[in-house]
């Protein structure tokens, strides 16, 4: 068990310490993420009314498409340089590869999180009316589970033509449980309902999250060999 966290963290680390290095999927992420608020805000002046009922969707879009841009390049440097295919060939398995990158994904979109949410309180003026706790809850499993399923359709698109324009074809439609979910316990906690109310959405997301997390056991190994 300890040998098998091993080889994870070593693609963890790989790749968080090459793309923290480069720097160009975390600026690009960020920018867009800023972009998406800057414009949004400059097009349109709702009142606060409208802000708690529009923002959890907002946020929740801006960080899917900029962990879209991120998702893209998680298997270009193996691909390009034909790396993938020594690593195969070494002791680790295919889902330890999975779960290494989809653990670099994860850190990358919450570093793009810690980074931009601040900025929506500051430009909107929100008065948060709910739980922070909760509100932290719901942003990581909701990352959680979208970099799950992004990560396991990135392997699959990765060695095809225009993958850049087909995974997003293909995440959406597995997406929108956990983000349907994630936007209303966020807007849930905007607007000061109690746990209760939006706990259905929690638990949604939750299964959720163990379903991508078990099917890359499944079916990983099959995916790598197909490619």
């Amino acid at each position: 068990m300890s040998s098998e966290l091993a080889l994870i963290t070593t693609i963890f680390k790989k790749d968080l310490v090459s793309e923290f290095r480069a720097k160009e999927s975390i600026v690009t992420m960020v920018t867009f993420s800023v972009l998406i608020l800057v414009l949004f805000s400059m097009a349109f002046e709702p009142s606060r009314q409208t802000v708690e009922e529009i923002l959890p969707g907002l946020i929740w879009m801006s960080l899917i498409f900029s962990g879209i841009l991120g998702l893209n390049r998680t298997y270009a440097k193996e691909r390009f340089n034909d790396c993938l295919i020594g690593i195969l060939s070494t002791p680790i398995a295919p889902y330890q590869i999975y779960l290494g990158k989809a653990a670099s994904n994860l850190v990358q979109l919450l570093f793009v999180e810690i980074i931009t949410f601040p900025l929506y309180f500051i430009f909107y003026d929100l008065n948060l009316k709910g739980s922070l706790g909760m509100l932290i809850i719901i942003m990581l499993i909701g990352s959680v589970g979208f970099i799950l399923v992004g990560t396991f359709l990135a392997a699959l698109t990765s060695n095809l033509r225009a993958n850049e324009a087909l995974l997003p074809v293909i995440l959406f439609p597995l997406l929108m449980p956990v983000l349907l979910a994630a936007i209303e316990a966020t807007s849930a906690v905007f607007t000061g309902l109690t746990l209760d109310q939006y706990l259905p959405w929690i638990k949604l997301i939750l299964v959720y999250d163990l379903v991508f997390l078990i099917m890359p056991f499944l079916l990983f190994d099959y995916l790598m060999e197909v490619d």
